[in-house]
């Protein structure tokens, strides 16, 4: 027994109350356009946490596609092979049947049985006891895999079946009073994000500083373009070895990248010689970009490095160290944020297997509007005041991060009989 639960529930096993289904498996060359006869597949990078999304589609031949594979009402969506552990288990449910799309490879679904509660059973795959058991089963040096055995061995709280359905009713309705008032910081936080997208518009193409160069004597005709290849000094990948001899080093990870920088408090070392130490070393004013992400908005962001350090980093990640004589480093940093340069990203990446690139290539095409240095120091003290100016909206991100605790909390409750609908007088659910 993993905690406590109602005298009038019992643990069971996953497995005694669902079925596991494995994804649609095929080859690249079985890839088509869409038409009349194409089936959607469903990849890792189709499922959020909360949904699932249309984007980056592959599409195969019907003829290749089994019943059993096209998602239908209440199907238990889970992402069951990647390389990320913060994304493996990662579960959505479907709340209507999908027409012409199937699930791939790297996917499972687990379809509840029928005399079971499809949605108390489908809550339990949102709870923070099923993803962190699931982060502590599966291994893998590069790709970690759910096996269908992790899910069947899980325990499982089966509460009386009107308790269930109390539950699910109880969740839904905190849950709708939850996402109201998320929806409400979400539509705040769009606003500033289109005043913070102005801004950078209005900085790259020279607007916020038409009075500095009037003032200093500077034409407009000094801005130049250049390319991503003209601005760099070096670009290096980061190092794909796992294990090895030498000394223990810290490589960092994606794991490691927090919303204002680096992360230290859980880092991972290997052992790499001394060579290996220098090439790969991280030191002030360099600038970590993400090489590769199953997320397309993280592909290419860039974090400074504000200090010497002895990290190195892993082949997830390019070390950029700009040319200190063309552009300053924080200049091109901001400029990472526009929409030009994410556009520019998001047509110039490869997508496969749930996974997003951007090569050194890639980057190679990338134009860049560049001022003066003394200008685009000025650009960089305006955007460091206006963008402090904005720090309110940063509390709407801690505010929606709090509102998804707050479900976590009430499953948890839910799950061991804690949201105050149990009635102990009836009888217990057996198997």
């Amino acid at each position: 027994m993993l905690y406590e639960i109602p005298e009038n529930w019992s643990w069971a096993t996953l497995g005694s109350i669902v079925t596991i289904h494995r994804g649609v498996t095929y080859k690249k060359d079985q890839v088509v356009e869409n038409n009349s006869n194409a089936c959607l597949i469903l990849r890792g990078g189709n499922l959020t946490e909360d949904t699932i999304i249309f984007e980056d589609n592959v599409y195969v031949d019907k003829s290749i596609i089994q019943s059993k594979h096209y998602i239908k009402k209440n199907d238990i969506i889970i992402v069951s092979s990647t390389g990320s552990k913060t994304v493996i288990g990662r579960a959505v449910l479907s709340d209507k049947d999908l027409e012409n799309v199937a699930f791939g490879a790297f996917l499972t679904v687990v379809r509840v049985n029928q005399e079971f509660n499809e949605k108390y059973c489908g809550l339990f795959f949102k709870t923070l006891q099923y993803r962190n058991t699931i982060r502590e089963l599966v291994n893998g040096t590069n790709i970690n895999n759910l096996k269908n055995g992790y899910i069947e061995n899980m325990p499982f709280p089966l509460p009386p079946n009107d308790e269930q359905q109390r539950i699910v009713d109880t969740i839904e309705s905190l849950f709708s009073k939850l996402d109201r008032a998320r929806g409400i910081l979400q539509t705040a936080i769009e606003s500033f994000e289109n005043r913070k997208f102005a801004i950078f518009h209005r900085a790259f193409k020279g607007e916020l500083t038409a009075k500095w160069r009037e003032e200093n004597g500077v034409s407009f005709d000094s801005w130049e373009k250049k390319q991503f290849n003209e601005v760099i000094s070096s670009t290096q990948n980061g190092i794909s070895k796992r294990t090895g001899d030498g000394y223990p080093t810290v490589v960092l990870r994606l794991a490691d990248i927090g919303d204002n920088g680096l992360l230290t408090n859980d880092l991972r070392m290997i052992n790499l010689s001394t060579a290996e130490q220098e090439k790969f070393r991280l030191l002030q004013n360099s600038v970590l970009m993400i090489r590769v992400n199953g997320s397309r908005s993280n592909v290419a962001r860039q974090i400074i490095i504000q200090e010497d350090t002895p990290f190195t980093f892993c082949d997830h990640f390019i070390r950029i160290i700009y040319n200190s004589d063309v552009v300053i480093t924080k200049y091109m940093v901001y400029f990472s944020l526009t929409s030009d340069y994410k556009n520019y990203i998001s047509t110039n990446m490869v997508s496969s297997a749930g996974q997003n690139t951007i090569s050194r290539k890639g980057l190679s095409g990338l134009s860049i509007p560049v001022p003066t240095l003394a200008e685009q120091t000025e650009i960089v003290r305006i955007l460091d005041t206006l963008l402090t100016n904005e720090q309110q909206a940063y509390d709407l991100y801690n505010s929606i991060e709090q509102i998804d605790l707050m479900k976590k909390s009430i499953l948890a409750r839910a799950f061991r009989g804690k949201l105050g609908t149990n009635n102990p007088l009836e009888e217990a659910r057996q198997i």
